[in-house]
């Protein structure tokens, strides 16, 4: 993780944060960090955050929420979610700045 401290905000980058990411090539990500290695960051998309962690949701929502969660938890179950874009991991190098 020698490389993320030239990311402004880097500190931001822990578990269970969710946030703003810039990246290089000028567009934007929302994130939640599910967790950050030596060279990736490894996190929800803006789609996962909406689906697995949608506030008030309804019994439909809910289940799918669920659903959503034991499949992270399964094997193979992350790049299950990869996939479907629920989750995405990104290289380090490739973030310009967190920006909340």
């Amino acid at each position: 993780m020698k490389n993320i401290k030239n990311i402004p905000n880097h500190h931001l980058l822990k578990f269970n944060h969710a946030g703003v990411l810039k990246l290089k090539d000028g567009s934007s990500s929302n994130h939640g960090v599910i967790e950050l290695t030596d060279n990736e960051l490894i996190y929800y998309t803006g789609k996962g955050i909406r689906e697995i962690f949608k506030p008030y949701p309804t019994e439909e929502a809910k289940e799918k929420s669920i659903k959503l969660h034991r499949l992270k938890d399964s094997e193979n179950g992350i790049s299950e979610l990869i996939k479907t874009e629920h989750i995405a991991v990104l290289k380090l190098s490739d973030i310009l700045s967190i920006e909340s």
